[in-house]
């Protein structure tokens, strides 16, 4: 007993010293908009500092000179397109600034860049622009990862990481590619991995696009698709199989987070004056199987924290950062919306939330007077 006793002791002490080593930096790059703080990157740090890892996350779309470069591109490129071509301008617009930022890191021929932006340009909003403008547009994406550059190599030099990870999205690809390839170009030792919700669509398992990015880019060591909570523990432990770059659910046998045990965000790396709303959840998955829908694919089963927990949860932030704004980033809320509205009646603070619904049961809702809005 007393040699199993020691074994376990030692293993310990190892698992312990390792998580001393290891130095973690989590990030959302450009461009996505900063509605709330980014809640995959808030929930890993938390869960992996209850582990003992040392972990700090970093939010650059909240950044002021980044969001000048996103304010100044999109006043560029909106002057030459009539006004009634121009529909839901920046939602449509975004497609143009990332395609473009993608092209850039990828040119080889000027003037095949050159047509390929008036050809993304004029395939969204049906207009020709002068090359007067697209140079001007040319000079900002160029500007931009000049910017991009030297505000990560300073984190860099900063932070010092082992570890990177980038939580990357539709519109963040293109800086994370960049920022991945000069980690590594720069601190060859750093092990580079990504997720985030790019693998629920346009980074699809089994897509051709997903292939290629594992071709055309080996600075990135590992890929982490789906609830990263235990996969990215169970990486940095060394757990998983040693000659894959890429793990999902499967790995760990569709092993998911016990909602019941979580702790709360932790957000105090970011900046929260830059966002309009607080981020927090209540649920993971979805309990519905649509087939458009990827919410199962990404967390696996449903669970939910039970509504004094979110209650709780909820107190705990608007005590810790002052913000009374809440966005539920559940799949939908229906499942635990009724027994959230009810215990909310309940609670003696005042903090507004607000989510994605199927409309139902209106009047207890109200009668809750928590609910902003319904969408």
């Amino acid at each position: 007993m007393k040699t199993i006793t020691n074994k376990r002791s030692n293993q310990s002490n190892s698992i312990n010293n390792n998580n001393k080593q290891e130095k973690i930096l989590l990030g959302l790059l450009p461009f996505w908009d900063p509605l709330n703080p980014p809640l995959g990157i808030s929930c890993i740090k938390s869960f992996l500092q209850k582990h003992g890892y040392h972990v700090r996350a970093e939010d650059l779309n909240t950044k002021e000179e980044f969001k000048e470069i996103y304010e100044r591109y999109f006043n560029t490129l909106k002057d030459p397109i009539p006004l009634f071509n121009r529909s839901n301008f920046y939602n449509i617009g975004k497609e143009v600034l990332v395609n473009h930022l993608m092209a850039h890191l990828h040119y080889t021929d000027e003037r095949e860049y050159i047509e390929l932006l008036k050809i993304l340009v004029y395939q969204t909003f049906y207009t020709d622009i002068g090359e007067e403008v697209l140079f001007a547009l040319m000079s900002i994406v160029k500007e931009f990862y000049s910017r991009l550059e030297q505000y990560f190599i300073s984190l860099l030099e900063r932070e010092k990481p082992t570890v990177l990870g980038l939580s990357v999205l539709k519109g963040s690809l293109p800086a994370s590619l960049f920022s991945f390839k000069l980690a590594k170009t720069l601190y060859p030792y750093i092990k580079t991995v990504m997720g985030g919700g790019i693998f629920d669509d346009q980074l699809a398992v089994g897509s051709p696009d997903l292939e290629l990015l594992l071709k055309k880019a080996p600075y990135i060591d590992t890929l982490i698709i789906g609830e990263g909570e235990l996969l990215f523990l169970k990486y940095l432990r060394g757990q998983l199989p040693k000659k894959q770059r890429v793990y999902s659910l499967k790995d760990i046998n569709n092993e998911v987070l016990d909602l019941s045990t979580v702790v709360v965000p932790d957000f105090s790396d970011l900046n929260l004056q830059g966002y309009a709303e607080m981020g927090a959840y209540g649920s993971r998955s979805c309990p519905f199987h649509c087939k458009f829908c990827s919410e199962t694919v990404r967390w696996g089963k449903f669970r939910k924290k039970s509504a004094r927990q979110i209650v709780e949860e909820l107190s705990t932030l608007y005590q810790r950062y002052g913000n009374q704004l809440f966005l539920l980033s559940d799949s939908l809320l229906n499942p635990i919306a009724v027994e959230l509205a009810e215990e909310f009646s309940k609670s003696d603070f005042s903090i507004y939330w607000d989510g994605y619904l199927r409309v139902d049961k209106l009047v207890l809702f109200k009668r809750a007077g928590k609910l902003r809005r319904m969408v």
